[in-house]
């Protein structure tokens, strides 16, 4: 199992509506993937910002390619994630999950 681990933030009380918007998306593309065991949305406040992390799991590498394409380093967007998300990060971070539960 791999996560695809991501990093954003977005701009002070904007949360619920990228929330939605990840919802409306990204985690819906997710959930029809193939391959896709499922995900996480983690969230913290920092300053006035609040950050997300997603963390999306998936069975292999060949199944993160049917996402994401050849390039799998490549952070994913929907086209209107930058009126929601500011610090588009341009790339994700891929680890073998080692244990689980």
């Amino acid at each position: 199992m791999i996560a695809r681990i991501w990093k954003g933030g977005n701009q002070e009380g904007d949360y619920e509506e990228v929330s939605a918007h990840l919802k409306a998306t990204v985690l819906k593309d997710y959930d029809v993937t193939r391959g896709n065991l499922g995900y996480y949305v983690l969230t913290r406040q920092v300053g006035r910002n609040t950050e997300l992390l997603l963390l999306p799991l998936w069975r292999s590498m060949d199944d993160i390619k049917g996402f994401a394409g050849e390039d799998v380093e490549k952070a994913v967007y929907p086209p209107v994630d930058n009126e929601f998300i500011l610090d588009l990060a341009p790339t994700v971070d891929h680890y073998e999950i080692g244990v689980a539960p």
